[in-house]
């Protein structure tokens, strides 16, 4: 009974109420920074790895320089998703260092002027709050600051933009994949196992035409080819061992 009164009481409390307009502001600050760090990094680990798989696919890179694009790759995947999404995280479910109250009091009073003043003043003197004409100056300004929804100041829109700007690597992804799969498999494959030697494929496909392939000793033998590639040779060379 005594602690339902006691929240109650603390509810009605007018700088209690700031607070957790305060604290509200600061989770959606940390959700927007969580949501813009997913976007970053997905775009710029899928533009990276466009980048990557294309120029092992165009030069076919040796097995010491495929590991360095498989370890920078894990390096930057690894240094952004630490930055851009696991710190957001950790400050915004208290386990890292947040921006203190004062600071976050300035930045609602960039988007909420009027009252910005005002919301820094009232937190300065919440010390001295012993006094009764400071508690009467923190009730007045408390009671002017409560209409407004402090979360309100942290707008998403940009969110939109950058989601735009991400799609364009997985756009080519999707493209290159439609044109040539094996861009996309063969590369990642070569840059995966970079201790592994692949020999290139050989660029002329035919069939053998004959159905019987026996003949005799000293006497002309045609042998019927079909190219089935897209690349003809200009001579082709039968080699006997």
């Amino acid at each position: 009974m005594l602690h339902t009164v006691y929240c109650n009481k603390l509810e009605k409390n007018p700088l209690h109420r700031i607070h957790t307009n305060i604290e509200s502001f600061k989770k959606r600050f940390y959700q927007r920074d969580l949501y813009t760090g997913i976007i970053i990094t997905l775009s710029g680990v899928t533009a990276l790895f466009l980048l990557f798989i294309i120029s092992e696919f165009l030069f076919r890179f040796n097995g010491t320089l495929r590991a360095v694009l498989f370890y920078s790759f894990l390096a930057i995947l690894s240094a952004s998703s630490i930055k851009n999404i696991l710190f957001p995280i950790a400050k915004l479910i208290g386990l890292a260092k947040s921006i203190t109250t004062l600071e976050a009091a300035k930045k609602i009073g960039e988007y909420f002027p009027e009252i910005g003043d005002r919301l820094t003043n009232t937190l300065q003197l919440e010390a001295d709050e012993n006094s009764e004409l400071v508690l009467a100056s923190i009730e007045q300004k408390t009671n002017s600051i409560a209409p407004f929804k402090f979360k309100e100041a942290v707008s998403f829109e940009n969110l939109t933009k950058v989601s735009k700007w991400a799609l364009i690597p997985l756009f080519f992804v999707i493209i290159i994949s439609g044109i040539n799969p094996k861009i996309i498999t063969s590369s990642t494959n070569r840059i995966f196992y970079y201790g592994e030697e692949f020999i290139p494929n050989n660029p002329f496909e035919f069939q053998i035409l004959n159905e019987n392939l026996n003949a005799f000793r000293n006497q002309n033998f045609k042998l019927q080819i079909k190219f089935i590639s897209e690349n003809i040779p200009k001579d082709v060379y039968l080699i006997q061992n």
